[in-house]
């Protein structure tokens, strides 16, 4: 349990966990910006005056190619912060000494060296901290032995996904009510 306890917080895993909470949070941005822009085209449904046709469509269409866009920026970010979170479990909680892939280790070093004024109190504050930070990311102050220490782990990995999925469910049936809104 101590293992983990020190594994989890030296500099090359807070840097990783950095990156990861941060390219997650880009992820989360671009996602509701693109779930958003997509109730752009909608307004096509609503009558205009005809002179107005090839400009409505070419909004949408711009509109359209966005999302699209925002949408692989999406899907790049949360499988590099998955891969970044893989990497950083399998380390901490199994002492995996497998290296990180060197385009994820480039990612993290830009992501820390561009950003170093968020990483810098983001590595030395924790959870509870203002601003919250990936120190002592784990926390296992219950664990009884080590199989504990990493179920526990695992048990707030799924908590943290669960959080993810319920507000997912939230913006998708906000989404569908302002379709069905903006079509009746």
């Amino acid at each position: 349990m101590q293992e983990i306890l020190e594994r989890q917080n030296e500099h090359k895993m807070l840097e990783i966990q950095f990156a990861a909470k941060f390219l997650f949070n880009i992820a989360e941005k671009t996602n509701s910006l693109a779930t958003y822009l997509a109730l752009i085209p909608l307004l096509c449904l609503i009558p205009y005056p005809d002179s107005w046709t090839e400009a409505v469509t070419t909004i949408a269409v711009i509109v359209d190619l966005l999302v699209i866009a925002l949408i692989a920026i999406t899907r790049q970010c949360v499988n590099n912060a998955a891969d970044l979170r893989a990497h950083f479990d399998a380390y901490v909680l199994h002492a995996s000494k497998s290296k990180l892939h060197n385009k994820l280790q480039d990612l993290v070093y830009q992501i820390v060296r561009t950003f170093s004024k968020q990483a810098e109190p983001a590595m030395s504050n924790t959870g509870l901290d203002t601003p919250p930070g990936v120190k002592n990311w784990y926390g296992l102050k219950n664990a009884n032995n080590y199989i504990d220490a990493v179920v526990k782990c695992l048990n707030e990995n799924r908590w943290w996904d669960k959080k993810l999925n319920i507000h997912r469910i939230i913006r998708t049936t906000t989404f569908l009510a302002v379709t069905i809104a903006l079509t009746a």
